[in-house]
């Protein structure tokens, strides 16, 4: 752990100075008010709604200000993309908050007063809350900083007095966050593809991966991975185009498969086998599968494949979750599905 936390503070402290004092003007030249005063990121997941008077004053990749004329509060929604700092841990992401809590007691600023620094949770994510006051131009600031898989945000009220939102504002703003997951990239190289898994993934060493395996990577809600089943079975083949098979083609490819999970895996049951397309055009064969008890809570985990045929080999893009986390993983691994590119 102590190991972990150092490594957390050498990537944290680098960005601190400039993240925790980022500075923005409320005189920015004001672009046309935006009536839905809606803030939207989707490559990183986050969108929100401001508080009634606010219009949009500057737009930036990396976020937007908004103002409120009446008072003259402004907000900085502030997103940064975390993706290629690479395969980060899960817990990595719960500890910077107090890594920046840590940092901000160390620091000796003269010309800040800090009237605030504590520890809250927004969505079951750890936040930290700051309230410090700049006497140059005598502007409260406000921050909520928080990092999720992948991303870290930052959010700022700008505000002549000390009140800036009311509680009511705060509370209709956090009510209005929504936080989806989003996707990284990966290669598996020895094979020539890659696709997409949320950015929650920690990807394993390839010295952690089983015989069959070229990639193996797991979250808290599933375990994904790339097989080559000619690992494990000399002479695997499929039919080598999965795009134009005759339903006779297509009955061999099932029962093929269907044998093939019988002496891999004799407990598997619901045992299903469909034919499809990727949004990619990659065609393939998914044989689903329930493992587990067959206890009063039913079974504990689903299991799905994708097989294509790539380079003349048979690639098996597989997902293993917990039968209560189906409704939820199951849109995910669509979406990593669909994202599958053959190089």
């Amino acid at each position: 752990m102590d190991h972990m936390a150092g490594r957390v503070r050498l990537v944290v402290t680098g960005m601190l100075l400039i993240l925790l004092f980022l500075p923005f003007s409320c005189a920015a030249a004001a672009e046309k008010a935006d009536s839905s005063v809606r803030y939207e990121n989707e490559e990183l997941g986050i969108s929100l709604a401001l508080p009634t008077g606010f219009r949009l004053v500057k737009l930036e990749p990396a976020g937007a200000i908004y103002e409120r004329e009446r008072d003259g509060v402004c907000i900085l929604v502030h997103a940064e993309d975390w993706r290629s700092r690479g395969t980060l841990p899960p817990h990595f992401y719960r500890m910077v908050p107090s890594v920046y809590a840590d940092k901000i007691k160390k620091e000796k600023q003269k010309r800040y007063k800090l009237l605030r620094a504590e520890p809250m949770e927004i969505q079951g994510m750890p936040v930290l809350r700051v309230k410090w006051f700049d006497p140059g131009p005598k502007v409260y600031r406000e921050d909520y900083r928080w990092a999720m898989p992948g991303r870290m945000f930052l959010l700022r009220v700008n505000s002549k007095t000390k009140e800036g939102l009311t509680e009511g504002e705060w509370k209709a703003l956090m009510d209005s966050l929504s936080m989806r997951p989003i996707f990284t990239r990966h290669a598996v190289a020895s094979e020539h593809v890659s696709y997409a898994l949320p950015s929650s993934c920690y990807v394993f060493p390839e010295a952690k991966h089983d015989e069959e395996h070229a990639f193996l990577a797991m979250d808290e809600n599933m375990l994904a991975g790339v097989a080559i089943p000619a690992r494990r079975k000399a002479g695997y083949m499929l039919p080598a185009d999965l795009s134009d098979l005759t339903e006779e083609g297509k009955a061999e490819t099932e029962a093929f498969l269907r044998k093939d999970l019988q002496d891999a895996a004799p407990q598997a049951r619901n045992v299903q086998v469909d034919f499809g397309m990727t949004k990619n055009q990659v065609p393939y064969v998914r044989v689903s599968f329930d493992i587990g008890s067959e206890g009063e809570g039913g079974t504990d985990s689903e299991s799905v494949s994708y097989f294509i045929q790539h380079n003349k080999a048979v690639l098996s893009f597989d997902y293993v979750y917990p039968k209560a986390k189906a409704e939820l993983v199951r849109a995910l691994v669509q979406k990593s599905v669909d994202s599958i590119v053959l190089e």
